[in-house]
């Protein structure tokens, strides 16, 4: 099983300890002189200590943004921009670099726009850095998905500049990060993002939800709609069964995938809406589903299925990492339609999770699941602790059920049940190691599901 010493990030420092490194530099307000007092002497501090330390850096945050709201005005605004870029002026002379996700940590914490300190921390390389700390496990999906996000900022802002439209094709099993690796890179870079349910929408003169209607309810909630990433859930389901489409659909679908187009949508759902129009080129398209079909035509295409064929590497193929094998020829035939396939310029697929792989994101991930029982029992004065064989035991459970993340967090609630009721019984630390992991999951029966 997953050894936590050999995935330390950051030269072999503890969580907590880059943690306490990143609230450090996101509060400018302290001098290099006592950063570095602390980061020095964290590796003579207990667990508990540091624990104290980070949760006084995080009061003094709090603090710190609070009193930012008290004045208002550009002299203000322009004096705490001064005073972060010479904190990170100091940082990066004692450290190094900073990366994007500490300047993001930064600005969260004085509100400055990434514009106003430096544009030049935000790259494909590092917005992929970024998203490996929240989705573990899917390298070739972050950095596809990197580099597309990036793109798409750098056609809003440069309009009148010819560059590259980056829709995508994302597919593979469910719960594994597609949609939330999206979802972080919108809340992190401030891009407008809408999911459209795929299965939900219906052919025109029929309730249900048109593409357009992401538009809108974007725009109702916004206000605006400058620039926007759409997410086509579940896009597989969006074929009749013959594997053709819905032609008003298609035609629809296609205004959305082609820069050359403009969108003309209702500003509100109420009977006397307006109409808004945008440009194609100020959206980005990102499309996802199981795509069985895929693995299907793999299959075909390579003859898997042929009587008798038992020998090579054929053999040795499962229905999962048949997956791997999927190709644009594969692809181009699902889609069935050629102004369809041309027009989507990415195709990556995401991957099953090993155990180990959930583990890890219970050990390390930035917003592991974890995290939201250790903030419900830290909000009562309980302190959560999980070691690394009871984070393996409930990978284990989860990679058994195939549930992927979304069942860690299932797991997690049944196991901690017990302790979520009796919150009254004061200050205290909940442990959950190998041997209450494993007494928890036998007494729900869920341990070999």
């Amino acid at each position: 099983m997953i050894n936590l010493q050999q995935h330390r990030a950051h030269g072999g420092r503890s969580l907590l300890d880059n943690s306490i490194r990143r609230l450090l530099f996101s509060n400018p307000m302290l001098s290099i002189d006592i950063c570095s007092k602390i980061i020095d002497t964290l590796k003579e501090k207990t667990e508990e200590e540091k624990e104290m330390i980070r949760s006084s850096l995080q009061e003094s945050i709090a603090i710190y943004r609070e009193k930012t709201k008290e004045s208002d005005g550009v002299s203000h605004y322009q004096v705490i921009c001064d005073r972060a870029k010479e904190h990170i002026q100091e940082w990066e002379s004692y450290y190094g670099k900073a990366s994007l996700a500490d300047i993001l940590s930064l600005i969260d914490s004085t509100k400055i726009q990434l514009e106003d300190i430096g544009s030049g921390y935000l790259t494909p390389k590092s917005i992929f850095e970024m998203l490996n700390e929240f989705v573990v496990g899917q390298e070739a999906y972050s950095k596809i998905l990197a580099l597309v996000v990036y793109t798409h900022i750098l056609r809003t802002k440069e309009q009148e500049v010819n560059m590259p439209k980056a829709n995508l094709l994302v597919f593979g099993p469910s719960g594994v990060g597609k949609t939330y690796g999206i979802q972080v890179l919108s809340k992190k870079l401030g891009i407008p993002f809408g999911i459209v349910n795929c299965n939900s929408v219906v052919p025109e003169g029929i309730v249900g939800e048109k593409f357009k209607d992401k538009l809108t309810q974007l725009y109702v909630e916004l206000g605006h709609l400058d620039h926007a990433i759409l997410y086509f859930d579940e896009f597989d389901k969006y074929f009749k069964k013959n594997g053709s489409y819905d032609d008003r659909l298609l035609e629809e679908l296609l205004l959305f995938l082609d820069d050359n187009n403009n969108i003309t949508f209702p500003d509100s759902f109420r009977n006397d809406c307006k109409y808004k129009t945008i440009p194609a080129r100020n959206i980005t398209c990102i499309v996802g589903g199981m795509f069985e079909s895929l693995r299907e035509a793999a299959e075909k295409r390579l003859s898997l299925k042929t009587l008798g064929f038992k020998s090579g590497l054929h053999e040795q193929v499962s229905e999962n990492n048949l997956y791997e094998l999927v190709n644009k020829e594969d692809l181009k035939k699902v889609l069935n339609s050629d102004e369809l396939f041309g027009r989507i310029g990415h195709f990556v697929r995401v991957n099953n999770l090993s155990a180990e792989v959930l583990a890890e994101i219970l050990l390390q991930a930035r917003e592991s699941p974890l995290d939201y029982f250790r903030n419900y029992f830290a909000h009562h004065g309980i302190r959560l602790m999980i070691t690394e064989d009871g984070a393996n035991e409930i990978a284990n459970a989860a990679y058994n059920q195939q549930v992927g993340v979304r069942g860690l967090k299932s797991i997690l609630w049944h196991i901690m049940e017990d302790e979520m009721h009796h919150i009254d019984e004061g200050a205290r630390i909940i442990r959950l190691d190998k041997k209450y992991v494993q007494k928890q999951l036998n007494k729900r029966n869920m341990s070999n599901i």
